[in-house]
């Protein structure tokens, strides 16, 4: 995804990253709805360049080292504040 490629993954691959199923990425569980979705993508110009680019910007937001700290770092203030 941060390379500019469309993705096609498990529910559990998807976990963590903050993407849309349908917007960032295509959802599959099983080998036959692996292989329609990636022929979808591969045949459809227009599903590869959006989903592509949609989840290079959404990961390019949410991924980078000052985001990602902003993340981890909300727990660790309340904790060191005693607010738990």
């Amino acid at each position: 995804m941060a390379l500019g490629l469309p993705v096609v993954a498990t529910p559990q691959a998807a976990k963590g990253i903050q993407a849309v199923p349908g917007q960032h990425l295509l959802l599959a569980n099983l080998a036959d709805d692996f292989g329609r979705k990636t022929v979808e993508v591969l045949l459809n110009a227009e599903l590869r360049m959006s989903l592509s680019a949609a989840a290079q910007k959404q990961l390019q937001g949410t991924h980078r080292w000052a985001a990602s700290m902003k993340i981890l770092d909300a727990p660790l203030r309340v904790d060191i504040r005693g607010d738990l």
